[in-house]
């Protein structure tokens, strides 16, 4: 019986460790995997949100910076004025020194690739500035020149002073000199106008130094004009060949932007795939752990249900009923193997004893019985035989008579002394089995704590500290079932705590890439935005460009009819000139023939008169001719003046054709890299969403995590209480038996 509850004891320790240590394994398996995972995936989530995502916002402010550059040189090349200019300058480097700023925060090799292309950019920006600055200086210069000399042909139209100087040959050479842009060309008419500006010079020398000094000026001074217009014509070419070298540094710059949101993008998406990977892994891996935990846990609680708890439950029931004498309880006893098999087949072979102890006692009742009838049946004889032969053998029958009421008597007490030992032993196998019985019900209903403290006879005594060891066994196995619990318990919870702090962490992930999605989105706009602007300004100028070169051509057109009224003026005053001779004639006629008339007396009366209105008639036509002159001469006034407007008017027009026609150029390469850069953020906003959405997915897969997690926790939970049904010390329980040994 001893080594019977012995490898029963061990048995179930043996299986219950084993369901315990596998359930420790998994829950351990699952920590690990939790956390690699989880320290596999806040590395990625903190370099996407420390270095990928900064990456791609500096690399787009990088981008809507260098969008912007080509507007500051864009007012560059359309600024009129040293102010315009001044104001346009100042606005580039400001926006240059920011982009220098933004730059410093990228990593050392692009911050000075980005330092070397910029330091480009600046050089280029200032030597546009200073070329623009000497191209509107000349401009203005040559402009007050004509202006200048515009004015002394109005102050000597008309006079003696201006006689045999040709003005308005000298101002359509000016004219044409402002509209040249041929160097042979522009040389041949600086010479022409150069020798007009001396012959003049020098001819009014004496009648109006200060004239003449300006006119000298004018020529070969600080005013020449053919000077300024080549000063004019080099800053403009060379402010042609700055902006192009401006904008092939902006293309640069672009392209060294756009490369930087390529690699930014690349960065993303690799970090994205690599997420969406261990997304992936870490979604089956513990799902995979989840689901066998759970079957571990659920097979675990129905094993011991079914193994231990139940048949443990149904001996108890058996024992009982065979401790109240009913031998029939263990009829129909399932067989099983094992431990519970064994302890089933134990209680068979007792009850085997008793109804054995009750066969005896019955077979020793019917041997007494027949023995007491034999022995009243041989008396019976004896006394027959004895009758008749009573008075021949009266002394013999008393001896024999004293000899079996000796033996009779002797029969009875070693009859009654053997039914004393067996009732005795009988009731000790009772209590024997109610003890038992009670402590097993004890057991059954989770008592650790019901040990048999009542001493068993000598026989039994070996029975009762067996149980005793096991029940001390089995509450130390408890004890460890209720800590290996316990710690499940503890570790399902932490897991869920991981694995919920994951979620919020991957949500709140999600959350800033959601940010920098919209903030993407907004910079997709933009850049489109821009694309589009850059192509309406495109068109814009080359509107203005169509209107300009109209405008040119009308101004041509009017430089011509202006130049054909100066000659006309010109011819009329040379006709006013001639009808005012003939006045004079006429009048000096007229006044002869009235001297003649006068001669003549009366016969001459009649042709004085007719000579006198002659002569009134000639005044009258030369105060006429000398009005006439007069306004012609205000008209060649407002004429020259026109000219000289009408011929700034187209000099301005052609630069601003020029300007324009660089604008247009520039505007158009603009509008192409704006095309480029828009589609390029267009990629990242793509790439950025489709970000978003896998960390949506990744935050989603670790929510269903913690759900399966807080499973796991209630299944721990679960054995936890049934495993706290058992009361009891089982270190009290295993000192009580020792103690009262002693």
């Amino acid at each position: 019986m001893t080594s019977l509850l012995t490898r029963t004891v061990s048995g179930l320790t043996f299986r219950i460790t084993g369901a315990i240590t596998l359930i420790a394994v998994m829950m351990a398996a699952a920590l690990l995997v939790a956390a690699l995972i989880l320290d596999s995936f806040s590395k990625e989530m903190d370099k996407l949100v420390d270095q990928d995502v900064p990456d791609l916002l500096s690399a787009a402010e990088i981008m809507a910076r260098s969008n912007a550059l080509p507007q500051g040189f864009a007012q560059l090349l359309m600024a009129t004025t040293q102010q315009e200019l001044e104001t346009a300058a100042t606005g580039a480097a400001d926006a240059l020194d920011a982009f220098f700023d933004v730059a410093r925060t990228r990593p050392p090799r692009q911050a000075i690739d980005l330092a070397d292309r910029l330091s480009a950019l600046k050089f280029g920006m200032l030597s546009l500035a200073m070329a623009r600055e000497d191209e509107i200086a000349a401009a203005d210069g040559f402009a007050e020149g004509l202006a200048t000399l515009s004015g002394i042909f109005v102050s000597l139209a008309g006079t003696e002073r201006a006689a045999g100087i040709d003005f308005t040959q000298m101002l359509s050479l000016a004219f044409q000199v402002s509209r040249s842009t041929d160097d042979a060309a522009l040389q041949l008419l600086g010479r022409q106008l150069q020798s007009q500006l001396d012959s003049a010079g020098f001819a009014l020398m004496v009648s109006d130094p200060a004239i003449s000094a300006d006119l000298l000026s004018l020529s070969e001074g600080e005013s020449d004009l053919l000077g300024l217009r080549r000063t004019e014509l080099a800053a403009r070419a060379e402010a042609h060949d700055q902006a192009s070298a401006a904008l092939l540094a902006v293309e640069r710059l672009g392209e060294g932007a756009a490369g930087l949101a390529r690699e930014a993008l690349e960065g993303l998406n690799s970090d994205a795939r690599i997420l969406q990977a261990d997304s992936a892994a870490a979604e089956r891996e513990l799902i995979t752990l989840g689901i066998v935990a759970f079957i571990i846990v659920l097979a675990a609680v129905v094993a011991t249900q079914r193994t231990i708890v139940r048949p443990l439950q149904s001996l108890i029931r058996r024992t009982r009923k065979l401790a109240d004498g009913d031998t029939a309880a263990m009829d129909g006893a399932r067989r099983r193997s094992g431990e519970i098999g064994d302890l089933t087949a134990a209680l068979t072979v007792f009850r085997d004893n008793i109804i054995s102890n009750r066969r005896l006692e019955e077979e020793a009742r019917r041997t007494a019985e027949a023995q007491e009838e034999q022995r009243r049946e041989a008396e019976k004889q004896k006394i027959e035989a004895e009758r008749a032969e009573m008075e021949r053998k009266a002394a013999q029958e008393r001896e024999a008579l004293e000899r079996d009421r000796a033996a009779q008597e002797e029969t009875q007490r070693r009859e009654a002394r053997e039914a004393a030992e067996r009732e005795a032993r009988q009731k000790e196998q009772q209590r024997v089995v109610s003890i038992l019985a009670d402590s097993l019900s004890r057991l059954a209903d989770g008592d650790l704590a019901a040990s048999i403290d009542t001493a068993f006879p000598e026989s039994y005594e070996a029975l009762r500290e067996n149980f005793n060891r096991t029940l001390s066994a089995l509450a130390r196995l408890v004890s460890v079932i209720r800590d290996s619990s316990g710690n499940i318990l503890a570790s399902s919870t932490e897991i869920s705590s991981v694995t919920g702090d994951l979620a919020r962490r991957t949500e709140k992930t999600a959350a800033t890439l959601e940010e920098t999605a919209a903030a993407v989105a907004q910079l997709t706009a933009s850049a489109s935005s821009a694309a589009e602007n850059s192509r309406a300004t495109e068109k814009a100028a080359q509107q203005a460009r169509s209107e300009a070169q109209a405008s040119q051509d009308i101004v041509r057109s009017t430089i011509a009819a202006m130049e054909a009224i100066s000659e006309s003026s010109d011819k009329i005053s040379r006709i006013i000139h001639v009808i005012d001779d003939i006045a004079f004639q006429t009048n000096l006629l007229a006044l002869n023939a009235g001297v003649e008339a006068a001669r003549a007396g009366e016969s001459g009366r009649g042709f004085a008169v007719v000579a006198s209105e002659v002569r009134a008639l000639a005044q009258r036509a030369s105060d006429a001719a000398r009005e006439i002159g007069t306004l012609i001469g205000q008209s060649n006034d407002n004429v020259a003046d026109g000219v000289s407007r009408v011929a700034q008017t187209g000099s301005a027009l052609d630069g601003i054709v020029g300007l324009i026609d660089n604008i247009a150029e520039n505007i158009s390469a603009l509008a192409t890299t704006a095309d480029e850069q828009s589609l390029s953020v267009k990629e990242i906003n793509t790439a950025t969403n489709q970000l978003d959405s896998v960390t949506q997915q990744n935050a989603a897969i670790f929510e269903e995590t913690s759900a399966s997690t807080m499973d796991l926790t209630r299944e721990a939970q679960i054995l936890s209480e049934e495993v706290a049904k058992f009361r009891g010390d089982a270190g009290a329980e295993e000192a009580g038996p020792d103690s009262r040994a002693a």
